[in-house]
């Protein structure tokens, strides 16, 4: 597909916000104009255990908003609630009425067909989310994997024991939602043991259900907000005691932003951090942790502020050479879910702001490229997630 046409696709979903178009507009732009091959212009890191190629995170979001939008693939992340769906499910399967075994090869399809646009338009696909989306649409990985998410689920769309349940129960939805399952008496499949969410501790009892902790891994908004899952995983992790305090921002925690993203990863990534800033105190020493969580025109932001805190390293030396944790964070987490940038107090009254990891980040001969930008004042730690 031509640039032009593809942005023009984009814009006509009526149930964008001005802002929403506003950034799918640059964001489409920016990354389409920018990719000859997946690899070719890509920047590295260097520091003793190999390079790591840059991946933009721009790519991940395409790629989960591209799904959620599919006609038929973002019905295996909502519950399926009127007629019209319904019927609509049928007619692209070419049936009278609702058959699971039908529905599942067209979201196979679908899949296939969304990811090989992608490779077409040389959009990049995290290798783990697409496993975990693989599995959880068509059962398995091309290289065998047949669980998906860290919770190890078996239970796909393509399950022996879904279909099974689907032939002895011919039209029935396994994903109503209310309306769907009234009419149907059945409120759909129910999974052979119950789940528990590692993002909000909920119970997941019925397939409706496991759709829809299918979408919380990769699309945070009001009902899946980034400030329950983090209340979820401070409590989990018993991050608030009498060593560590974790509160929000009165002002700019917001809970409405919407965000495509890997959320296992982003969880991942915020555990390191909070690790990180533990490591730099001593062991009678409180952490004071505030987060952040906004959005600018181009952009969304997550800042977890170690507030009583000095950087490691000099000025200097933080932009001469990436630090173990750091190198491990931006391997395994960071690179293409978010750039990630540090505000912090170097000492001897050097305030800095600087670009750990970005679109710039590679090396010049031997020496890193980090962006440094000087502050009249900052106060502790401040790592910042750009998404």
């Amino acid at each position: 597909m031509e640039k032009y046409e593809f942005i023009k696709l984009m814009l006509q979903n009526r149930n964008l916000s001005l802002n929403d178009k506003k950034r799918l507009l640059l964001l489409a732009t920016r990354e389409i104009e920018k990719k000859d091959d997946l690899v070719d212009g890509a920047k590295h890191i260097h520091g003793g255990a190999g390079e790591i190629n840059y991946i933009s995170p721009k790519d991940l979001q395409l790629f989960l908003y591209r799904f959620n939008q599919d006609g038929i693939l973002k019905y295996t992340c909502h519950e399926i609630d009127t007629i019209e769906t319904k019927d609509e499910i049928c007619s692209i399967c070419g049936t009278q009425e609702y058959s699971l075994r039908k529905h599942s090869e067209i979201i196979s399809k679908a899949f296939e067909d969304l990811n090989n646009k992608l490779r077409d338009e040389k959009i990049f696909k995290d290798p783990n989310m697409y496993a975990l989306m693989s599995v959880y649409l068509t059962g398995s990985t091309p290289s065998g994997q047949t669980k998906w998410s860290s919770l190890k689920i078996e239970t796909n769309w393509a399950s022996p024991e879904l279909f099974a349940w689907g032939d002895s129960n011919p039209d029935t939805i396994p994903s109503p939602g209310k309306n769907i399952a009234r009419k149907q008496t059945s409120k759909g499949y129910e999974l052979p043991k119950a789940l528990k969410s590692n993002l909000n501790g909920s119970r997941i009892l019925t397939f409706k259900e496991l759709v829809l902790f299918f979408k919380s891994l990769f699309h945070i908004r009001r009902d899946n907000s980034l400030r329950d899952i983090l209340n979820y995983i401070n409590e989990t992790e018993q991050y608030n005691d009498n060593k560590i305090n974790i509160s929000f921002s009165d002002e700019k925690f917001k809970n409405n932003i919407e965000l495509f993203t890997n959320v296992e990863k982003l969880v991942q990534a915020y555990k390191r951090i909070i690790e990180i800033c533990r490591s730099c105190h001593k062991d009678d020493e409180i952490l004071n942790i505030e987060l952040s969580f906004f959005e600018d025109e181009n952009y969304i932001y997550l800042c977890i502020h170690d507030i009583n805190s000095i950087y490691g390293k000099s000025l200097d030396a933080a932009t001469k050479r990436i630090g173990e944790q750091h190198k491990k964070l931006i391997k395994n987490q960071i690179n293409g879910l978010c750039d990630l940038f540090i505000e912090a107090d170097f000492d001897n009254q050097e305030y800095a702001r600087i670009a750990l990891w970005d679109e710039n980040s590679g090396p010049q001969s031997e020496d890193l490229n980090i962006e440094v930008s000087r502050m009249e004042h900052c106060q502790g730690v401040k790592y910042i997630l750009r998404f």
